[in-house]
Formats: structure tokens, sequence, C-alpha cells
């Protein structure tokens, strides 16, 4: 089968439409970020207008100028990217939000991404041990970084991903 009969025959499983063809190369080619040289700006929002596609939701976008400029490697942008999509994807099932907030930022040679929701909250000790969180963990681990959630009933939820950066001289 070819690539374009394999999406042909994607595309009558699932009832999606052309407009999301992107979309399902997103998710099944996983160096976007290389080969369609997408900045990571553009594909957050890209993201965002997949997730948000019924705009139940407020989302902010906060894009740190210097965030710009950092040469990141593109596996470290689709970690970050993966990070995002799957506290999307919890926020979505889990926590009734009506507001979405995102900042990418690079303070002090760190990279930090925070996803803030104003959601219904958890209790962290009972639910760590999911493995979507567990995923996200692994992935800032992976470029040495820190993972660390703050949320309880009833306040929302904000995931923090710290990443050290190279000093640039």
């Amino acid at each position: 089968m070819t690539g374009s009969e394999t999406i042909t025959v994607a595309k009558k499983i699932s009832g999606w439409h052309w407009r999301n063809y992107e979309t399902f190369l997103t998710v099944l080619h996983p160096h976007f970020f290389l080969i369609q040289r997408w900045k990571m700006e553009e594909a957050f929002l890209r993201l965002f207008n997949t997730f948000n596609a019924e705009k139940k939701l407020e989302i902010f976008l906060h894009f740190d100028d210097p965030v710009k400029i950092c040469s990141l490697s593109p596996e470290m942008q689709l970690n970050l990217y993966r990070i995002l999509q799957e506290q999307l994807r919890n926020i979505q099932k889990y926590a009734s939000a009506s507001i979405v907030e995102v900042d990418l930022l690079v303070h002090y040679h760190q990279l930090k991404l925070n996803i803030t929701d104003n959601g219904i909250g958890f209790n962290k000790d009972k639910v760590m041990s999911g493995i979507g969180l567990a995923n996200m963990k692994r992935r800032a681990e992976l470029f040495s970084g820190k993972f660390e959630i703050h949320s309880s009933p009833g306040d929302g939820c904000e995931i923090i991903v710290d990443i050290a950066l190279p000093e640039i001289k």
C-alpha cells in the first residue's frame, strides 16, 4: 500500500476530514520540527487549535522572546510538545477547566514550561501513578530536567518542566 493509499484508508476508518491531515501526520511522524521546519510556537498553536476545536476553553500562550532564539534540538522541542499534548489531554478528560495558560520562558539558563489550568484540581498523592504523568516526567528527565506538579482539590493544576540550557558564550 502506498503512502497516499494508507492516508485514504486511515481517513475513511477514522472519519477525519482533510483539514485534519496535518494533525494526522504530526501524530504519526515524530520529527515534524525537523522535516516540516515548524517553529515550536507554531506547533503549540496548531495543537491548541486541534485540541480546542469547539472553543470551550480560553487558552493563553506566552512564548518568551529568548525561547524564540534559543537553539533547541528537534528532540527537545518534540518532547516539550508531547508534554503539552499529554497535559492538554488530561485537562480535557479530568479538569473541567475553562482557562489554560501555557508559558515557555528562559530564566537564568533554564528553560521553563508551565502549564496551568483553573480546573477542579486533584490530590497528587492519589493520582501520581498515572501513565501520562509518568511519561511527562520521563520526557523532562531525558534532558536532565525536573518535572513538578502543583495541585489540590478545587485549586486547578500547574505542571512545571525545568530544563537547564547550556550557557552561550
